[in-house]
């Protein structure tokens, strides 16, 4: 069983992705938007902890921040990313961080979700503004594909 994680100071999306590559579960974790920073990471860290306890779960693949200048201030990101990682990476006996440029093929971020929109079904796209969500699930997805080519 794969999770797959799109960390960030705002919002957290997750995927789990099965054995046969069937999209199992995914969702959002958006905490409330009058906690602060530390806060929502911390409320987010909780969530995917709860999320990785409930069934086994052997392989993370989880967006990292990658080199390239983020609009604005980068460190809230990279902070969110190290706590969440630290949060749940020990859960796992095989870890994957990915930065985007390997996994999106340089695809715009909408284009991407009307891509997942069509091969998953049970993701509708509603609620999921910054694409969270979607992205979680491309990036479980391309986790499954890159164990099953090793």
């Amino acid at each position: 069983m794969i999770l797959g994680v799109d960390p960030s100071s705002t919002a957290t999306g997750w995927c789990i992705v099965g054995p046969d590559g069937t999209v199992e579960r995914h969702g959002v974790i958006r905490p409330p938007a009058k906690m602060n920073a530390y806060e929502r990471v911390s409320f987010m860290c909780s969530r995917l902890r709860d999320i990785v306890t409930e069934r086994p779960l052997t392989y993370l693949v989880i967006e990292e921040p990658s080199g390239r200048r983020l609009r604005g201030n980068p460190f809230p990101y990279a902070i969110a990313f190290g706590r969440i990682y630290q949060a749940i990476c020990m859960e796992f006996a095989s870890v994957t961080r990915v930065q985007a440029s390997q996994w999106t093929a340089s695809r715009d971020k909408a284009v991407r979700a009307e891509r997942i929109k069509r091969i998953v079904p049970s993701y509708t796209g509603k609620g999921d503004r910054g694409y969270d969500e979607a992205d979680a699930i491309g990036i479980a997805l391309w986790g499954y594909h890159r164990r099953r080519e090793t």
